[in-house]
């Protein structure tokens, strides 16, 4: 009964009661993307700010994955014309020397194969973005220099 006066002589009053704030709707919180657990937020950054580097690097990681993808896409268009290639007396030209492939693969095969790889690595890149997309640029150096390697192979071979 004292609690109820308290609560009429406080509302009579003007004044709020402390737990009358926990009947009222919610506050909408900011929308911001998720960001990692582990992202590095500098002591003079504004969240806006945080956000917008990590949106950038989100996309130059995105950029470079679809980069990775087209070289691998040149090297699967040169190996198939390269398989296609004839000498005169109609001995293949040239073979695909990838272990993956398989001994006397086809530009069927090949490109099955690459197609799944292709999926398995944006699987796992996408994963990688989410995480940490300075990171996910770190580990597409790796295949930055093994596609150009192979690329420039077979630009070479060609050429011979």
């Amino acid at each position: 009964m004292i609690r109820a006066a308290s609560l009429a002589i406080a509302l009579l009053s003007g004044c709020q009661p402390a737990y009358a704030a926990t009947y009222g709707p919610p506050v909408p919180e900011a929308a911001s993307p998720r960001l990692p657990d582990n992202y590095s937020i500098m002591p003079d950054e504004t969240m806006a700010q945080v956000e917008a580097r990590y949106a950038g690097e989100t996309s130059r990681a995105w950029r470079d994955f679809w980069i990775a993808q087209g070289m691998a896409a040149a090297d699967i268009t040169l190996t198939c014309i390269a398989l296609g290639q004839r000498r005169a007396d109609g001995s293949p030209k040239f073979r695909e020397g990838n272990p993956i492939y398989g001994p006397g693969a086809g530009c069927g095969r090949i490109v099955g194969i690459r197609a799944g790889m292709g999926a398995v690595q944006y699987l796992l890149f996408r994963r990688s973005v989410q995480r940490d997309p300075v990171k996910a640029r770190k580990g597409l150096r790796i295949v930055f220099v093994v596609q150009g390697a192979v690329l420039a192979s077979n630009i070479y071979q060609m050429a011979k």
